[in-house]
């Protein structure tokens, strides 16, 4: 019974994480949706409190929301 209950447990926690993957992956397939390059937040996170910190990134323009795929 014990291993029933862990089972249970296991099938709704991975339901939990698909149902949110695919709710994920839903807004980033919108055309509305914009991204930043990993490298470009990378960087600009990496150079908060440095002398020479960075201005936020611009996300890619439309049209080119598909670079990560």
């Amino acid at each position: 019974m014990a291993n029933i209950l862990k089972l249970i447990k296991q099938i709704k926690l991975h339901t939990w994480q698909v149902k949110n993957i695919r709710k994920a992956v839903k807004k980033a397939k919108n055309k509305k949706t914009k991204f930043i390059e990993y490298e470009k937040v990378t960087a600009w996170l990496n150079s908060w409190g440095t002398a020479k910190e960075l201005k936020l990134p611009k996300y890619n323009e439309a049209g080119d929301n598909n670079a990560h795929q």
